[in-house]
């Protein structure tokens, strides 16, 4: 239960099974479902399109209750509807995405804490070992109480612009660089751009979706 958030990619060949399966689970609601007879109900269940998990993609990033992360995207690529929907993401989106974390992380200064490890498991005392711990400053964190903000919600995990806030950003840095070198390398998006708008056109999506 909570936020769970995924950035995916798939061929665009999968949209017309992908509608056609969300036409066939949308063709009735519960209520209507079960005043069907018997014979109305098993008809609809053989009527099922084809279905595989592939066809709705492969994951590139998952994010859990990374809160901000989520409200960037739900302003910038869901027109400001959250929805669990899903919704498509350019590559220049990704990078701008990535820029405003490695500019949040540069409005950081660095406190040694001591924090718990646990070499011998989850279940067994922890060792409390000094480690570097990025803090943000105060400048950084009306920044990014102004750029990247945190959203309260339902099991959505903190709001404060802590350590948690600033793994998630971490997370998000690494991640992004790392499909961004996929979506190069593995699926063409370095060839296939229109040397005039600049906008990809080849035969892949990504898209973010959620669920809590």
């Amino acid at each position: 239960m909570g936020l769970d958030m995924y950035l995916n990619i798939r061929h665009k060949d999968t949209q017309p099974k992908i509608d056609a399966y969300t036409a066939w689970e949308q063709k009735y609601t519960t209520d209507e479902f079960y005043e069907l007879s018997d014979d109305e109900q098993d008809a609809y269940w053989d009527s099922e399109p084809e279905y595989y998990h592939g066809m709705f993609g492969k994951e590139l990033i998952y994010w859990r209750k990374a809160n901000q992360i989520h409200r960037w995207f739900v302003q910038n690529c869901q027109n400001g509807i959250d929805d669990c929907g899903t919704y498509p993401v350019t590559l220049n989106q990704l990078k701008e995405l990535k820029a405003l974390c490695e500019k949040i992380m540069s409005m950081t200064v660095v406190h040694q804490e001591e924090r718990p490890i646990y070499p011998n498991g989850w279940n067994e005392k922890p060792v409390m070992v000094m480690k570097d711990v990025h803090v943000l400053t105060e400048e950084g964190v009306k920044f990014a109480e102004e750029n990247l903000p945190s959203q309260s919600g339902f099991f959505f995990g903190r709001s404060d612009y802590d350590g948690y806030y600033l793994n998630d950003i971490e997370h998000t840095i690494e991640s992004i660089d790392e499909v961004i070198d996929e979506l190069m390398v593995e699926y063409r998006f370095g060839l296939d751009i229109d040397l005039v708008t600049g906008e990809y056109n080849g035969d892949y999506i990504i898209e973010y979706t959620s669920s809590w």
